[in-house]
């Protein structure tokens, strides 16, 4: 099995090495002079980064204080003033899928879908959010050459009352993409 490419959530290069902790040998050094790893330092502890990227040197990875484990619900929008838009909410707590399709403007949703969400799907949107790197994705993507376009936004709800949101106008994070076709897979239906 192939193994996957360390894309960088804040910039999107595939070029993401691993963070080696620990005295570093000749080899390690070596490797990290020809860019193949990244040195973290003697000292590790259990929330430290683990991927760092080389074009923009942004650390992310570790043990995040928040668990998907907790996860309650995910919540996610990508569109704009004009054209299509897409409304996605999984909602554990009450067992629904909800899907929600826009042609033309906000007013009016030309398809809206629901459906039964089981364990069983939820597990694998779980595993996908871990897989997108969501968790370490930044809070914000703004492309400020382009005055109006796409706006997405991803809420995630825990147990606790615990909120995290990222959004973005015209920008997206690295594994952006992943995101949206494991939307796409689990309504059954186009995402962005």
């Amino acid at each position: 099995m192939p193994k996957r490419k360390v894309i960088c959530p804040r910039c999107g290069s595939s070029n993401g090495v691993k963070i080696v902790y620990g005295y570093p040998s000749s080899k390690m050094w070596e490797e990290a002079e020809r860019g193949e790893i990244s040195l973290g330092g003697c000292c590790v502890s259990p929330n430290d980064p683990t991927r760092c990227c080389n074009d923009c040197d942004y650390n992310w990875g570790g043990n995040p204080l928040e668990s998907f484990v907790n996860l309650k619900s995910i919540k996610a929008f990508i569109g704009g003033h004009f054209g299509p838009s897409y409304l996605f909410v999984a909602d554990f707590s009450i067992e629904i899928v909800t899907y929600q399709f826009f042609k033309d403007t906000l007013d009016e949703p030309s398809i809206v879908e629901r459906k039964p969400l089981t364990t069983e799907v939820w597990k694998k949107i779980i595993k996908g959010l871990k897989n997108c790197d969501l968790i370490y994705w930044l809070d914000e993507y703004k492309n400020h050459n382009v005055i109006d376009g796409t706006n997405w936004y991803v809420e995630l709800v825990f147990d606790s009352g615990q909120i995290i949101e990222k959004n973005g106008s015209n920008q997206y994070p690295g594994r952006w993409k992943p995101f949206c076709r494991l939307i796409s897979t689990t309504v059954g239906n186009k995402f962005a």
